[in-house]
């Protein structure tokens, strides 16, 4: 018997400003320019803790998909809040992509290097 695994190609966009007066055109042209198949895009006062959008996305994620963001500060406030968020995709097999740093979480290296970036965005 021949097991033949279906690869993904769901590539997943997620862009927010924090503020209402802040424009969404520049992350969301980054996003479909990296090949994000779907977008999610969100206005979210930075006082907020919920992020719709970001709840939508989560739902949606399947295994083998790819998360993709411009910066590491469009997906969490801090270091704890982006390794919390990016715990989710790894239990599903779903890989992150930050367009700015220049990196994903699908080889062993790149995810060590993500856990350094992401403690080191707290500090930017």
């Amino acid at each position: 018997m021949i097991l033949t695994l279906r690869m993904t190609s769901q590539r997943l966009g997620y862009g927010r400003v924090s503020t209402l007066d802040r424009n969404l055109d520049a992350q969301a042209d980054a996003l479909t320019a990296a090949g994000a198949n779907k977008l999610f895009i969100e206005k979210i006062i930075g006082t907020q803790a919920s992020c719709p959008e970001l709840d939508k996305l989560g739902e949606q994620m399947r295994h083998g998909a790819t998360l993709v963001i411009t910066g590491l500060d469009r997906l969490g406030r801090s270091a704890k809040d982006l390794l919390s968020i990016s715990g989710g995709p790894k239990e599903k097999d779903v890989a992150l992509e930050v367009l700015e740093q220049k990196t994903n979480t699908t080889t062993p290296k790149s995810k060590s290097f993500f856990t350094f970036i992401a403690a080191s965005a707290e500090f930017a």
